[in-house]
């Protein structure tokens, strides 16, 4: 009897150990789909890992929900369902509309029943709702990030009871948490990606020739006007400094403002000529710097205006002026001769 019972024992540990191995298995599967994923396609890479897991947990349907911002509701943009299962969709949660569950997300409760007659009286309007739409058991994990709830992970059947056993939720977690950690990225690569359309867009929009550089005066960044005026296309200006635009007299002005900003941190400015690629002179423009702090780098951010109108105008005004006060001489002249 002692045989059979250590046999018996060993077939179960057999088996756990091979479920724990299939499960590695499709964690290795659901990992690999994220790897190198552009943002456009991570959502249908979420969904591909929603059916993985519906099919190996052997259930009917799986839901991952997010809290808004202000927690006052919890939508629910992936799902993925059993083909000819006919089950309403559900799209958010909240305080009107499955009261029960939406708070028990918010306070990271778990909700586990193989049948709906296992859930406490307090969420009666939530079974009514649940028993309508067909649903047999149900388990929903409230998920962390950054020690803040942030989304609920559901799976739940409508073809059978199941039984939720310990170590089955625990497998369940660990999956949840990688997918909502791949929601957090696509977030955050989102927003990293807007910023940056937002920036070009401001540089773009500038009418001033906008420029950024390092602290070793090469080219960072640039707007299309600067390009322009320079004459060297976007991959030549890579390996360029905007030295390479200036005299030697003129890079002299410049480097000494540029010291004088990295002393002081105040901006600067610096009138100078720029040579263009095929060895034009373009004279008077203006140009000013500051320093700025992008991460743990340092980086000099430099706006240069054209101010050949205004150097004109002050010449003629000063041309006006040396002819009105020749014509006052002359006057001034006649006059005593009269006298």
């Amino acid at each position: 009897m002692a045989k059979n019972l250590k046999n018996k024992m060993s077939d179960k540990e057999s088996k756990v150990l091979n479920k724990n191995l299939q499960f590695e298995s499709l964690l290795g599967e659901i990992s690999s789909e994220f790897i190198n994923v552009p943002l456009e396609s991570i959502d249908a890479a979420i969904e591909s890992s929603m059916k993985k897991l519906v099919d190996f947990f052997k259930v009917d349907r799986c839901h991952l929900g997010k809290l808004s911002s202000d927690q006052s509701i919890i939508s629910i943009p992936f799902f993925y369902s059993r083909p000819n299962l006919n089950i309403p969709q559900i799209t958010e949660v909240g305080e009107q509309y499955l009261s029960f569950v939406y708070e028990s997300i918010k306070q990271d409760k778990l909700i586990s029943f193989s049948k709906s007659s296992e859930l406490p009286s307090n969420a009666k309007k939530d079974r009514e709702v649940i028993d309508k739409m067909g649903i047999k058991s149900l388990l929903i994990l409230p998920i962390k990030i950054d020690s803040v709830v942030q989304y609920g992970f559901s799976f739940f059947t409508v073809t059978k009871n199941y039984n939720w056993e310990k170590q089955t939720i625990n497998r369940i977690i660990i999956a949840a948490n990688i997918l909502a950690n791949v929601i957090q990225r696509k977030i955050a690569l989102k927003q990293i990606i807007e910023e940056k359309e937002w920036s070009e867009a401001i540089m773009e929009g500038m009418p001033q020739l906008t420029y950024v550089m390092n602290l070793e005066g090469r080219l960072i960044r640039w707007n299309k006007n600067y390009q322009d005026l320079v004459g060297y296309s976007a991959e030549e200006l890579k390996d360029k400094y905007p030295r390479d635009f200036l005299s030697e007299e003129h890079n002299k002005k410049v480097t000494e403002e540029l010291q004088k900003i990295i002393e002081d941190g105040k901006e600067s400015s610096v009138e100078y000529d720029i040579i263009t690629k095929g060895g034009k002179i373009v004279p008077d423009y203006y140009g000013s710097g500051k320093l700025v702090k992008i991460g743990d780098e340092s980086f000099f951010v430099g706006q240069t205006i054209d101010i050949s109108e205004m150097k004109q105008a002050q010449r003629k005004i000063t041309s006006q002026l040396e002819e009105i006060s020749a014509l006052k001489e002359v006057f001034e002249l006649n006059n005593s001769y009269f006298t």
